[in-house]
């Protein structure tokens, strides 16, 4: 077995993922190299031209770049490390324009045909996604 000393990590430069890695790396008291870049691009470059072991990065970006290449070429692992929120940007005080937006998303997350677009976009969901999207249904 390799030693996560010998390895190297990349991870997009300025994310709070960067953040995180270093913050583990000194909890462990792991010397490992990490290499920060540019992008998404460059650090599955470096992955696909073997300069770096891991590259860290948003899971739906990554899965994305795995399905657009041939099977068994990246490997997005099942874990995740770090969560982000998000949100949608919608101008201050349209009420009318919010109370759409939620209930449109309530709606979608309690349908069936939220399966069928995450599936396409994301790959299969995990139990921590079902969980999500569960908790975030409004009732009507």
């Amino acid at each position: 077995m390799r030693s996560i000393e010998k390895q190297v990590f990349s991870v997009v430069a300025g994310s709070t993922t960067e953040t995180w890695l270093a913050g583990r790396l000194d909890k462990f008291k792991l010397t490992a190299k990490v290499v920060p870049v540019d992008g998404y691009d460059a650090g599955i470059r470096r992955v696909l031209d073997r300069s770096s072991n891991v590259f860290f990065g948003d899971r739906s970006i990554l899965l994305d770049a795995a399905k657009r290449r041939s099977p068994g070429e990246l490997l997005v692992l099942e874990r995740q490390f770090t969560s982000e929120p998000l949100a949608l940007a919608l101008e201050r005080g349209d009420e009318e324009f919010r109370l759409l937006v939620d209930r449109t998303l309530s709606h979608l997350f309690g349908s069936d045909g939220l399966h069928g677009l995450y599936v396409k976009w994301f790959g299969e969901r995990d139990e921590s996604a079902i969980m999500f999207f569960r908790l975030s249904t409004l009732p009507e």
